[in-house]
């Protein structure tokens, strides 16, 4: 509940008011804005944009402890619209705030143990989960179905395993390291298209390896466009470096785990998205390597 009084006394007269997660959304007749609770390191974040020339997000003003932005009507466009200008706009946004560290080879280590250890974890838990799939007497559709494709799963875990060793004896050689503000949280509904784009939600920004806001828009939406086409529009924009895109590859390809339940039809809905995932992922990545080769 916001302060009214508050925003009486510094020339609001709302009478319109919307509760929208932990968005507020009031209007005075005339124009709407998007009240959110004071996050002093939020003020920071948009402060460091605004110093590093990217200024695609809402205005805002300090109202006591709210933050008051600009209301932006959000344009009617499809989602392969959306997703393109949502590419575009990561990728200044990776650009116009890119730094350069000397590496610590450490915080590779803590990356490459942690890759490691996941993906010889799912690796064990398909291998056992195939073997006891083996002994069952009558097998279920679901289990059939995961048996006729593990092949694909396998592979996946070869392809990561090799491409994870090869990069950390890449970023071993290195000496610089690229870092840049990414997003951390990139979702269609934090992507406003009006005249502009804009990016909401900067709660959980951070400055980090530019990759993550890629894979995050990667296992969100690779099914719903032909992401060659996204990742064309950021490359065109911001070039992974060498390091940068095998990491990339390896953690998209990465399968993920199946919790199976009682229910059977959802069972077989899981195991075909986790095929289609593999099977897109890896389609997508032979593009990439193929193009590579064609260089």
């Amino acid at each position: 509940m916001i302060n009214y009084k508050l925003f009486k006394e510094n020339g609001f007269s709302i009478k319109h008011i919307l509760n929208k997660n932990s968005v507020t959304i009031i209007s005075d007749g005339n124009r709407k804005y998007a009240v959110k609770k004071c996050d002093i390191d939020l003020k920071n974040k948009l402060d460091y944009l605004k110093s590093r020339s990217f200024n695609n997000y809402p205005v805002f003003s300090i109202i006591g402890d709210y933050y008051v932005f600009d209301y932006i009507d959000d344009s009617n466009l499809s989602i392969e619209e959306r997703l393109c200008e949502a590419v575009n706009l990561i990728a200044v946004l990776h650009m116009k705030t890119t730094r350069y560290k000397n590496i610590d080879i450490d915080d590779y280590k803590i990356i490459y143990e942690n890759l490691y250890k996941k993906i010889k974890y799912l690796e064990n838990y398909y291998l056992e989960l195939n073997n006891n799939v083996d002994n069952d007497i009558y097998m279920r559709p679901s289990h059939y179905l995961l048996v006729l494709n593990i092949s694909k799963i396998y592979s996946a875990f070869h392809f990561c395993i090799t491409e994870l060793n090869n990069w950390y004896d890449m970023v071993q050689k290195s000496g610089k390291q690229r870092l840049s503000f990414i997003h951390n949280n990139i979702d269609l509904s934090h992507i406003l298209c009006n005249k502009h784009t804009y990016l909401i939600s900067f709660d959980k920004a951070k400055i980090d390896i530019p990759i993550y806001d890629l894979i995050s828009i990667y296992k969100k939406y690779y099914d719903m466009i032909d992401f060659n086409v996204l990742f064309n529009i950021y490359q065109n924009k911001y070039p992974l470096l060498s390091d940068e895109l095998k990491l990339f590859c390896v953690i998209i390809s990465i399968p993920f785990e199946i919790n199976f339940s009682d229910d059977e039809i959802n069972n077989v809905q899981k195991v075909k998205e986790l095929i289609n995932y593999v099977s897109s992922s890896d389609k997508f990545i032979k593009t990439i390597y193929d193009s590579k080769i064609k260089k």
